[in-house]
């Protein structure tokens, strides 16, 4: 007798918790059965429909229209087939990662020397050519290896140990006359001209160099509480020494400050190329500030 009635004790709850899941309870939202989990990940991860030989064919042909060949990459090969066996008997502008400048003078016989634009400071060298596309320098007792990259015959990338070199060639004689200002010439004729046209002394300045290649001076004045604030700004053409302040004036930090030649004021405004070829004639003062060719 009491085992008949715990079957159907049991029979009862039984139906009490089928008849609950039907109606939606809840607790198969909560406790997901293996079943239902196995579902789920087959819907999630299943594999795509085949493809048509058709749309195979114009996904194929889609590809190959996209990729870009061997001449449109965009890569800059090593070497150009036409470029030079070695620097020439030339003057270069090299400007380096840290967007410092030096002018290398490579007189065509293995040997050479550079100027600072910072300072003017002069630096010899020699060198050697191993092929066309590397070269052994020594510089004071220095030794530096370097791999160059040679764009056109005119420009290359000089790949040294500590960093990159971008060269492009600025004339085809190293010994004519070459002039240019450092930027701690312009800086310390840019305060003193300030102070005779504002009556202000400047306490400092800071000198960099635009993406144009003019020579930017910013000139500061130092406050009671410590802070610095800029007084005046001045771009100026590193080799005429022409140039303009912040309201669009022309300034002169050239040897001849009370001379403006005309030409030498068009080619400041037209930019530093064109300046380049007009102040070989017109910048002739002698000044031991200037450096020229040695």
């Amino acid at each position: 007798m009491k085992k008949t009635a715990m079957l159907v004790l049991l029979g009862g709850m039984l139906a009490m918790f089928c008849t609950g899941c039907d109606e939606g309870t809840g607790w198969e939202e909560s406790f997901p059965t293996e079943t239902t989990t196995e579902t789920i990940a087959s819907e999630a991860y299943a594999p795509p429909e085949t493809l048509s030989q058709e749309e195979i064919d114009k996904m194929l042909e889609n590809t190959s229209t996209k990729s870009p060949s061997n001449e449109s990459s965009g890569e800059v090969p090593h070497n150009l087939v036409d470029s030079p066996d070695d620097f020439g008997t030339a003057v270069y502008l090299c400007r380096q990662e840290d967007d410092s400048e030096q002018y290398y003078f490579f007189y065509g016989d293995g040997t050479g020397r550079y100027l600072s634009q910072d300072d003017g400071t002069e630096t010899p060298f020699t060198y050697e050519m191993q092929g066309t596309d590397k070269a052994i320098f020594h510089i004071g007792e220095t030794v530096q290896s370097a791999d160059v990259c040679w764009f056109d015959e005119n420009t290359a990338n000089v790949i040294w140990d500590n960093g990159v070199g971008s060269f492009s060639r600025l004339s085809d004689d190293p010994y004519a006359e070459f002039r240019f200002y450092p930027n701690s010439v312009l800086s310390e004729r840019a305060i003193a001209l300030y102070e005779q046209e504002s009556g202000n002394h400047a306490d400092g300045s800071y000198v960099w160099i635009d993406y144009d290649e003019f020579i930017v001076i910013q000139l500061y004045e130092t406050m009671s509480d410590g802070y610095e604030v800029a007084s005046e700004w001045y771009t100026i053409d590193r080799y005429t020494g022409i140039g303009r302040d912040i309201i669009g004036n022309t300034v002169n930090l050239s040897d001849t400050p009370d001379v403006l030649p005309a030409e030498t004021t068009a080619a400041t405004e037209e930019g530093t190329a064109a300046a380049v070829s007009e102040t070989t004639t017109v910048t002739t003062a002698a000044s031991s500030d200037v450096f020229t060719r040695r």
